[in-house]
């Protein structure tokens, strides 16, 4: 059997760079609570019942979020044109029903917190024949997703510029059976330009196992990643 366990170890340098930025960042945004028990700081001079009295009493005026999005409100103030678009895409981008200046919301949203953001081409998996009725009632058609810079943990450019794999994390919940917990699962997905492999750590042996894996043929990986032109495009932190 092999071992998968490197593609949870490995990190593209870039991300390890910004990784405790980027997670701050997202606790910003996302305020509350959580984000004053992290921010907060005791003074040096501060008892335990001061320090505890004053994170109780504490107060986050989330601008983080509020400026991130005023930003994309700015930026996509004026809806743009396209011609040419499939009405069921245009209305239904992320396959979820979120509309295409929906999607691209939450990207300008993602870059405007983080200084990189990613967007996904993915489709459906299916088996046997796709006939034009069976596509329509399965609603088996391309969709996009947005994915924060902490989703994508490693990736490689070829020669010509474009990307030639890239690893994805997907960690999350699944809930088949209404009368039972969720199940916690942690899997990586390993994109190529012509195929992609789904790898799964089990949560009692904590193997590593190949789930899935298929042929797209698209001959490019269907990620697209935007960074903050003026900020980590010159090197510099966000």
């Amino acid at each position: 059997m092999s071992d998968y366990s490197f593609l949870w170890k490995r990190e593209n340098p870039f991300y390890s760079l910004h990784k405790d930025i980027w997670e701050r960042s997202r606790a910003a945004y996302s305020g509350g609570t959580d984000y004053i028990d992290q921010a907060l700081i005791k003074h040096i001079s501060e008892v335990d019942l001061e320090f505890a009295e004053r994170r109780r009493r504490a107060y986050y005026f989330n601008y983080p979020r509020k400026i991130a999005r005023l930003i994309t409100q700015y930026v996509l103030g004026e809806e743009p044109r396209r011609r040419n678009t499939v009405p069921e895409l245009e209305e239904d981008f992320s396959r979820s029903g979120l509309r295409v200046n929906e999607v691209m919301r939450q990207f300008s949203t993602m870059l405007n917190v983080y200084g990189a953001a990613w967007l996904l081409v993915d489709m459906p998996g299916f088996t046997g024949e796709l006939d034009p009725e069976r596509q329509k009632r399965e609603r088996i058609r391309p969709y996009a997703l947005t994915l924060s810079p902490l989703a994508v943990v490693d990736w490689s450019y070829g020669e010509d510029g474009a990307l030639a794999w890239a690893v994805v994390a997907e960690n999350g919940t699944y809930s088949p059976n209404p009368f039972l917990p969720p199940v916690r699962f942690s899997r990586r997905r390993l994109w190529t330009r012509d195929e992609w492999y789904l790898f799964e750590r089990e949560n009692d042996t904590a193997r590593i196992l190949l789930k899935e894996s298929a042929v797209h043929g698209l001959g490019r990986v269907p990620l697209i990643r935007g960074i903050e032109s003026d900020g980590f495009g010159m090197d510099a932190n966000h």
